[in-house]
């Protein structure tokens, strides 16, 4: 998650590249599949401990709204003094933003797509979770997965909408990936040879897969006009090939590093921006949006440093809203054995 937020950071930006680097930049919207990827295996592992809805909502709600609701309001109001938008609509736009409905009904003014897509998709995942564990042949879940690909055509030369839709495989691809190493994990009698020859034959495969999904998309971005590749979602489908492996190497690099005693402490750093990866996105789509116009951001020296400030004060935001609501669930569970 933190390599992946780091990622979107660097698409988002304005820094000017050149070569592969500027090639990395460019498919960086990239690091928004994994997060879907991993929302997938994440949600169907808390769904798979426990079946009960209200318990699991409650988690994703503590997830997303601390830090979504103050930071939107104040987003709300800065757009709001800064427009000349007739009532009726102001009232539209705030009841999108709030409400998570104002990109899937095209009100405009919103956001960003990610955060409402992203709650919709938490919204639906236990029927997702029951449809996947429901599945039990190869086919079904193949099915699946190309019912969930050609949804996206009611939604091509829409940009905006496909955007969203076109990331709802890789969502389901990460469930039924938990899901299969869920049912592994339960057989009885594997040995520790079989179990790494496993390990290294799915690896093997994921990067393959990896490889091809890079070929296809760079030689889109290459030889296709941006009219055919954002209208039809060929930017984004690749990445069903590409961030499983991705996950999967980039997971051995880890791997590795935990093992290099001087090399281990860079891990830690990552990891907490991969925590605050969601307070990251907010504050980096807002800061890129807004400050460059006031600051004069013009070079790649300032632009960099927007990025660390950008990132470090999600960071911030993130502990300072964790440490609020560990008060308050402290403060209630104090109040609630003095009652008893």
């Amino acid at each position: 998650m933190g390599m992946a937020i780091l990622w979107v950071v660097l698409f988002h930006s304005k820094l000017q590249l050149h070569g592969v680097l500027d090639t990395v930049q460019t498919i960086g919207y990239g690091g928004v599949d994994i997060f879907f990827l991993l929302s997938g295996i994440g949600l169907y592992y808390s769904l798979q401990k426990s079946d009960k809805l209200l318990p699991f909502y409650g988690r994703r709600a503590r997830r997303i709204f601390p830090a979504y609701l103050p930071f939107i309001v104040i987003w709300l109001i800065y757009m709001i003094q800064t427009s000349e938008w007739r009532t009726d609509i102001i009232l539209k736009v705030i009841a999108g933003n709030l409400f998570m409905t104002g990109w899937l009904s095209g009100i405009g003014a919103q956001f960003n797509w990610y955060v409402q897509v992203i709650f919709w998709v938490y919204l639906m995942a236990s029927l997702f979770y029951r449809l996947v564990v429901s599945l039990t042949k190869k086919w079904q879940k193949g099915f699946l997965l190309l019912w969930s690909v050609l949804l996206g055509i009611a939604f091509w030369t829409d940009n905006n909408l496909l955007m969203g839709v076109s990331r709802l495989p890789i969502f389901l691809v990460g469930m039924m990936w938990a899901h299969e190493e869920n049912l592994h994990a339960g057989r009885d009698g594997i040995s520790q040879k079989s179990e790494e020859r496993r390990f290294w034959k799915n690896g093997a495969v994921l990067s393959q897969l990896f490889v091809i999904g890079m070929a296809v998309l760079l030689a889109c971005y290459f030889t296709l006009p941006d009219y055919v590749v954002w209208g039809f979602g060929i930017w984004w489908y690749p990445f069903l090939l590409i961030a499983p492996g991705m996950c999967f190497l980039l997971g051995l690099v880890f791997e590795g590093m935990e093992k290099i005693k001087g090399v281990r402490l860079l891990l830690k750093p990552v990891k907490l921006i991969g925590e605050s990866s969601f307070e990251i996105y907010l504050l980096h789509i807002a800061a890129f949006d807004i400050l460059p116009g006031y600051l004069g951001v013009s070079s790649n020296k300032r632009w960099l440093a927007l990025i660390v400030a950008s990132v470090a004060a999600g960071v911030l935001y993130h502990l300072l809203v964790e440490a609020v609501m560990k008060g308050i669930e402290q403060r209630k569970k104090r109040l609630q054995n003095e009652g008893q």
